[in-house]
């Protein structure tokens, strides 16, 4: 009887414990969940903080940027003309040079940022549209040439017979990441060729109605060591030596990643330093459903009308200066130089490139009096 009362003291005495240690359990688990709650409720305000200040940032990163590209188009446009003035001596036009190339400079570095704002807002948001997928390959090829040329180094396009001739994506933001991706090409070559290889694929898993396209931008510059490729796209990695990476701000690489990211595609590089890089990606995208034709035609059989249809409402212009610069090139039929401006143009702003690719057409096929009339119509607008 004795044990078995001892036994029941025992037992009631560690139920009290047990009790008790519920209790305390009950204790730390409600300070646990009020804990987490306050956490949660920082974190929630701290993300909402967050996106407010993102919000702003990137609201003022627009305004001034459009506040401080209207007066950097003027000064670029400025120094065009100062550039074509035939009274200056070496020491102005030197000087006039480094105004253009500062201005161009500090234009892609505002117009790099606003990208990356918008990115990273996740405001940058893509434009799928039907084109003529040929005729972008060639307008970009058109305008980076003139660089090209200007070192001397050679361009090769080799596009494949099974391409298809109309696609659907973004073209402006395809044809940005191409000039961008062929412009560091050409900053890191001195010697040799750059090439640009447009590949049709076929895999097994390619939807109905899509194609697979292979785009490589070969060159024999530089190239680039191991520890830089780690972090190429990032924003404001740059490699190769101190010289070449003054000319960049350092964005482009990681801009243009992340578009093709949106077009679900990935940059991906092969280099060896010394033996020059290749960049490449791949993008499946949808076929146009319908027939589309690339802008075709020379002087004797592209009527005034058709070169006024060029004109679009929705074509963003450039600044008065700048059309005026352009139309004195164009009369004085220097067509090299008119290129050459209008790829600086795009290069600093894409948002010209609806307005500058129409002119390009015409300038091959040296229609300088076309040109001169689109031209007018566009610093008429000004005037109404």
């Amino acid at each position: 009887a004795t044990e078995r009362e001892n036994l029941l003291r025992e037992l009631s005495h560690l139920n009290q414990e047990l009790e008790q240690a519920n209790t305390q359990l009950s204790g730390y688990s409600l300070a646990l969940e009020q804990k987490v709650d306050e956490r949660t409720a920082e974190l929630k305000a701290a993300k909402e903080k967050a996106d407010s200040a993102n919000r702003a940032k990137s609201d003022f990163l627009t305004n001034m940027s459009h506040e401080l590209r209207t007066p950097l188009n003027g000064i670029l446009g400025y120094a065009q003309v100062l550039a074509n003035a035939n009274h200056l001596t070496p020491r102005d036009r030197r000087g006039v040079e480094t105004i253009r190339q500062c201005g161009s400079h500090l234009l892609g570095l505002i117009n790099d940022i606003l990208d990356l704002a918008k990115i990273e807002a996740s405001k940058l948001t893509l434009e799928p549209t039907e084109f003529h997928l040929p005729s972008l390959l060639q307008a970009v090829v058109d305008l980076i040439s003139i660089k090209i040329k200007q070192k001397g180094i050679a361009l090769i396009y080799q596009p494949s017979d099974q391409l298809p001739e109309g696609i659907v994506t973004d073209e402006l933001r395809l044809r940005q990441v191409l000039i961008n991706l062929l412009g560091n090409a050409v900053k890191f070559t001195e010697t040799g060729s750059i090439t640009l290889q447009v590949d049709s694929l076929h895999p097994s898993t390619l939807k109905p109605g899509h194609c697979c396209l292979r785009f490589q931008i070969i060159d024999t510059g530089i190239g680039i060591s191991p520890e830089n490729q780690q972090t190429l796209f990032r924003a404001f990695e740059q490699g190769g030596d101190l010289k070449k990476q003054a000319e960049g701000t350092g964005l482009g690489l990681a801009i243009s990643q992340r578009i093709i990211r949106l077009m679900g595609g990935n940059i991906r590089v092969e280099s060896q330093p010394g033996q020059g890089s290749k960049f490449y990606f791949t993008l499946e995208l949808a076929l146009a459903q319908q027939k589309l034709q690339g802008n075709q035609g020379s002087r004797s059989d592209r009527p005034t009308d058709e070169v006024n249809a060029l004109l679009k409402p929705e074509v963003i212009r450039p600044p008065r200066q700048t059309l005026e610069c352009l139309l004195d090139l164009a009369q004085s039929d220097d067509i090299n130089a008119l290129r050459k401006s209008l790829d600086e143009l795009v290069t600093n702003n894409t948002a010209y490139i609806s307005f500058a690719e129409p002119i390009l057409q015409l300038a091959k096929q040296f229609e300088t009096e076309q040109i001169e009339f689109l031209l007018n119509q566009y610093l008429a607008e000004y005037n109404n």
